[in-house]
């Protein structure tokens, strides 16, 4: 049964084959992204594709594409691994933002929606999965020097996740 999807990060490294893997099963997907032109072009022109052009902190336009798309899931495949590191959570924010507004006029399905965020290796939830001493010493390292402001903003989101989940929301 195709499903319709509502995908931020559409371009990057993970959300762009997760696109072309949903396309290609037959299922619908709604992208909201900066650049239009970041997309190849045989994905472009598929015709489940819908795109709509915008900024992360654009809530409001983030509520039109999510009404047109009226999605089964919800999807955040973000990253904020260039400054100021506040894609995640601020593209996550516009989401849920986006998502309330729509519950709260009945243009989109009753109940929870499936959200689905994949966060980077290492942060989040996902450290419960790095075993062995040289892996986790590796990884708080990096966590330390490199990745303290994509954990910060990935922190947020989490807190942000769990407050939607625990309204009901998601």
């Amino acid at each position: 049964v195709p499903l319709r999807f509502f995908l931020l990060g559409a371009t990057g490294r993970t959300g762009l084959p997760f696109l072309e893997q949903a396309l290609a099963r037959g299922h619908f997907v709604t992208i909201f992204v900066r650049n239009v032109s970041k997309l190849p072009a045989a994905l472009a022109s598929h015709p489940h594709l819908r795109t709509f052009a915008g900024e992360l902190h654009e809530a409001d336009k983030m509520a039109q594409a999510m009404g047109a798309a009226n999605p089964d899931v919800v999807c955040v495949m973000l990253t904020s691994e260039a400054a100021p590191y506040a894609a995640v959570s601020t593209g996550t924010h516009s989401a849920l933002l986006a998502l309330r507004e729509l519950k709260a006029v009945a243009a989109v399905k009753p109940g929870p929606m499936p959200f689905i965020s994949i966060a980077a290796w290492g942060l989040g939830p996902t450290g419960d999965y790095i075993t062995g001493f040289f892996s986790r010493t590796f990884v708080g390292i990096a966590k330390t020097l490199f990745w303290s402001k994509p954990l910060a903003d990935c922190e947020k989101q989490l807190a942000e996740i769990e407050e939607a989940r625990n309204e009901g929301l998601i």
